[in-house]
């Protein structure tokens, strides 16, 4: 079978880049070393270096799937060190356990209790064993990837001896792959071969930037239930569910409100009280219809009040109130037991001697960061090789939706490995497979130490992974970022999201999480 030749991009400026590849959607490898990772290659594919730099660290690793010989499965994950899972890939035996997605819940409860829950921004965006080798020389986001937020930094990490797959799947965000050692081989398919690959989870829709959107697990499947009947709990194009967008957009605007105030400055106030008014409102609607008949008798003396309060004083009204509501919901993650709601999610105690001001802060990175976490339909963005929280999740919509949830997550196809391989002629004997055939050609793209790979989101990819049999170490070693998906129509590089607003304010909270982290390790 012929296979489609994947782009190649020489080195040159971020705003190319943008317009012929990011905004356009295509995946493209890049050739050439970038400047700003030139520290990390050099240190993140030394072995020795990162156990002497972040060998205590806390990491969660997963065993191969012993029927299916593949990881991104439900096996239960292993608490261990980074040092002493380094140490495991010394043994010699068949199957070696994997380093995958980390988590900001995965920290055990003496490093909750160390850093507190300010850290959640800190803990979700640069989970170990990232955190722990975390320097200044270490990008929060390549040059490259121009203006996009950042949603996560992992690691990849293990040992083989005859090649291991990740099994065809997609994540929800655009993905920047760093192959620091080994080689790695992808087969890739667009989001719009969702409808012949088979996958766990049935479609409802593909956003125009490419975002596949799923069905929740226990939805009824009825072609009469439009958008709007269910408006609160759509996932809109840049990944988020509409009420924690709302919410975010308030704390956004409240935030801007503020500084503009402090500074005196008085241009453009007028219209960013309107944008607030406007994002309120919104929110006590997504509100009311979470909680019932409390949310709208409440809602309604809102209402009342409103029309008995002169305009001027409209946007003070709306603001005390949002205020009331409050009460109610205490922040994002309580705001619904929903079907985007994080499974297995605990309330985490701040320290002791922590400041009224600190649990303020708390409250706010941790509602940000439990709102990145539901989006995608309550859906990790991991899954490229797998995590075991996938099975708590599914449960838990189980429960919620009071039915049988799927085994796998949603975005995993069913066709197996084997199949796909031998269909593309990868492996002996050569099968035909008519869903495959429908799905058109992949691309399939060879990378070794030092490439780079840039997947924007929902494009469904296969990877397996080949140990770098000429080092005395004999792994493979590879850095990755994820991207919230960009979203405007227009290609603008400044303001690659349609939600320019929301957006800006969720930077300056990862950029704020990275400088502290950097700033601790100089200290």
């Amino acid at each position: 079978m012929t296979h489609g030749k994947i782009p190649q991009w020489k080195l040159g400026q971020p705003k190319d880049f943008y317009s012929r590849f990011v905004h356009k959607r295509q995946p493209v490898v890049i050739q050439g070393k970038l400047d700003d990772l030139d520290f990390v290659t050099k240190n993140w594919s030394n072995v020795d270096y990162l156990r002497e730099t972040a060998g205590d660290a806390p990491v969660k690793v997963e065993p191969m799937h012993q029927e299916k010989k593949r990881y991104g499965t439900d096996v239960e994950r292993v608490d261990t060190t980074f040092g002493a899972f380094l140490d495991s890939l010394k043994e010699d035996k068949e199957e070696y356990d994997y380093l995958t997605t980390q988590y900001s819940d995965d920290e055990d409860d003496m490093d909750k209790k160390e850093h507190g829950q300010n850290n959640e921004i800190k803990n979700g965006t640069f989970p170990q064993p990232v955190r722990a080798l975390l320097r200044e020389e270490v990008p929060m986001r390549p040059g490259v990837m121009g203006n996009l937020v950042i949603q996560q930094m992992n690691i990849w990490l293990g040992k083989t001896k005859s090649g291991t797959s990740s099994g065809l799947h997609h994540d929800f965000h655009d993905n920047l792959y760093i192959l620091l050692k080994g080689r790695k081989r992808f087969v890739l398919y667009p989001p719009s071969a969702v409808h012949h690959l088979d996958t766990y989870g049935k479609p409802q829709k593909i956003h125009p930037n490419g975002l596949i959107v799923y069905k929740q697990p226990g939805e009824e499947d009825d072609e009469d239930i439009t958008e709007e009947d269910n408006e609160a709990d759509q996932i809109r194009s840049d990944g988020l569910v509409e009420r924690d967008a709302a919410a975010l957009k308030v704390q956004a605007l409240e935030e801007a409100m503020d500084k503009l105030e402090e500074s005196g400055e008085k241009k453009g106030l007028d219209k960013i009280q309107k944008e607030y008014g406007d994002a309120v409102e919104r929110l006590m609607k997504y509100q009311a219809a979470d909680f019932g008949e409390l949310g709208e008798d409440d809602f309604d003396e809102v209402s009342s009040a409103e029309e008995s309060e002169p305009e001027e004083l409209k946007d003070q009204v709306l603001r005390d109130n949002l205020i009331l509501k409050r009460k109610a919901t205490d922040d994002l993650a309580g705001s619904k037991a929903s079907k985007t709601a994080k499974a297995g999610a605990e309330d985490q105690d701040d320290d002791d001697d922590d400041s009224e001001a600190n649990d303020d802060d708390d409250d706010s990175d941790a509602e940000l960061m439990a709102a990145l976490e539901r989006a995608q339909n309550g859906q990790r963005d991991d899954f490229d090789d797998g995590d075991s929280d996938a099975s708590d999740l599914e449960d838990a919509f189980a429960f919620a939706q009071g039915s049988d949830a799927p085994s796998e997550p949603l975005s995993f196809s069913k066709i197996s490995t084997q199949d796909l391989h031998s269909h593309l002629s990868l492996t002996t004997p050569h099968t035909h497979s008519a869903a495959l055939e429908q799905a058109g050609k992949p691309y399939i793209v060879d990378l070794k130490a030092g490439d780079m790979l840039y997947l924007p989101t929902s494009w469904f990819h296969e990877v397996t992974s080949f140990s770098d049999e000429d080092s005395a170490d004999n792994v493979h070693i590879a850095l990755n970022y994820w991207f919230h998906p960009p979203d405007s129509a227009k290609p603008e590089f400044e303001k690659p999201y349609a939600d320019a607003v929301l957006w800006k304010f969720m930077e300056e909270k990862v950029k704020s999480a990275y400088e502290s982290l950097v700033a601790a390790k100089e200290d």
